[in-house]
């Protein structure tokens, strides 16, 4: 009865604990004083980018995950899950447009923020060849990309002709 009434029971609190909180902080802004990334600063944010997703707070996960994005450094796997996450985030706040641009960064290893992946002003957020986001999309081998486009291919029907999603 104990393991049927808590299994997949999970409980997320807008809050974080002070003492955890003040212990981030510290890291951040050690990290930010020496322009240095911080991988497993960047993991705790990640987390916490689901942690107030989960919790309906989107705007606050947007900016964990802007934070995680910049600690992670080089990191592309560790970035493309923080972009992927974005893709799920603007879905829920119907900044379609957002979304898929993270995922198009998703799919090209860019990274917010990193001068060497920035595009010239005036020109779209995306590093994206000139292929369509399916091709792009149908082509990876990541899973979590899959579902992050599937995500988006159910709000915007219309963009994605001839990949029907059920």
């Amino acid at each position: 009865i104990y393991i049927q009434r808590w299994h997949n029971a999970y409980r997320f609190h807008e809050q974080l604990e002070p003492a955890y909180q003040q212990l981030l902080e510290q890291r951040r802004q050690m990290a930010a004083s020496t322009h240095s990334t911080d991988k497993a600063l960047g993991k705790a944010y990640g987390f916490l980018t689901q942690q107030a997703a989960f919790a309906g707070n989107f705007e606050q996960a947007l900016g964990y995950a802007q934070l995680s994005l910049r600690l992670f450094g080089k990191d592309a796997i560790d970035a493309r899950r923080r972009h992927l996450d974005r893709v799920y985030l603007y879905c829920e706040l119907e900044d379609l447009q957002k979304a898929e641009d993270s995922l198009r960064l998703a799919l090209n290893g860019a990274q917010d923020g990193d001068p060497a992946t920035q595009t010239p002003a005036g020109a779209p957020e995306t590093a994206c060849p000139p292929q369509t986001l399916a091709e792009l999309a149908n082509r990876s081998t990541d899973p979590f990309v899959q579902v992050a486009f599937v995500r988006l291919c159910r709000q915007l029907p219309a963009a994605f002709q001839g990949y029907e999603v059920r």
